[in-house]
């Protein structure tokens, strides 16, 4: 065991999807590296590549065609009037899938007891709350849930609509993107929609940010080998800092993004 630590050998998943296509490996290393994607989008990304571009890696091609793939549009207008006609009424609870909502849940029960917020989950279903609407921005995370909720308490951006095209669809790109750029993790990208909604004080439980050799998430299965680390940390901070410009931000659990 030790030996293959240094060493690797036996079946490779990026080798196996370049030979397929025959492609150099990085292609495949590129996307897998996301996280985020089914095999069966990857396949579809890696099938799309040009016949000149195929031998020689070109990270700057093979993000493109990852954005093209992620920004289907869509028009949600109608579906974003409705969210804020119900969502303005009451307070919002965003709970995302990290351990302390499991540790600190007489906290977050005393505050949904109390306020009685309209609940949204960020890319999972709660174990132990109880869940209006379930947000769902990754593929790989949307094939875990997809049996277990009720259709119309999904939200889905636009990237995923090759697979759940009968759910409540929002444009990825207006919640992914700003105005500095990229980021595709679903708080804040749930963040996002509620500022597009009007929504000004917003409470937050599980969102604790990775870290190294700890129980990050309240449910095993959500674990990823993908996962960004550390420098998502850093990232994610930088976000949280500009919404709290424009956003009230009440942090009901431990974060390292709260500062």
């Amino acid at each position: 065991v030790q030996l293959k630590e240094i060493e690797p050998w036996g079946y490779n998943v990026a080798y196996s999807i370049s030979a397929k296509y025959n492609l150099h490996r990085n292609y495949a290393e590129y996307l897998l590296g996301k996280g985020r994607l089914r095999a069966k989008q990857i396949n579809q990304i890696l099938g799309s590549i040009e016949e000149q571009k195929k031998t020689a890696y070109d990270e700057a091609y093979i993000e493109s065609l990852y954005e093209n793939y992620q920004n289907n549009k869509v028009d949600d207008s109608d579906l974003l009037a409705e969210l804020q006609e119900k969502w303005t009424k009451r307070p919002i609870l965003v709970l995302a899938p990290g351990s302390s909502i499991t540790k600190y849940r007489n906290q977050v029960e005393d505050y949904r007891k109390d306020s009685r917020p309209i609940v949204v989950s960020a890319n999972f279903i709660p174990d132990t709350y109880p869940v209006d609407y379930v947000f769902c921005s990754n593929a790989m995370r949307y094939s875990a849930l997809e049996e277990k909720v009720e259709a119309k308490k999904i939200l889905v951006t636009s990237n995923l609509m090759d697979i759940c095209e009968q759910h409540n669809m929002l444009n990825y790109s207006d919640l992914c993107f700003d105005e500095k750029g990229k980021c595709d993790n679903c708080v804040i990208m749930i963040l996002r929609l509620l500022y597009k909604l009007g929504i000004s004080k917003v409470s937050i439980a599980g969102f604790d940010g990775y870290q190294a050799g700890q129980c990050n998430y309240a449910s095993s299965y959500m674990a990823s080998q993908h996962t960004k680390g550390l420098e998502e940390n850093t990232i994610i901070t930088e976000k949280v800092a500009d919404i709290r410009k424009r956003m009230e931000l009440c942090f009901l659990t431990p974060s390292i993004y709260n500062k």
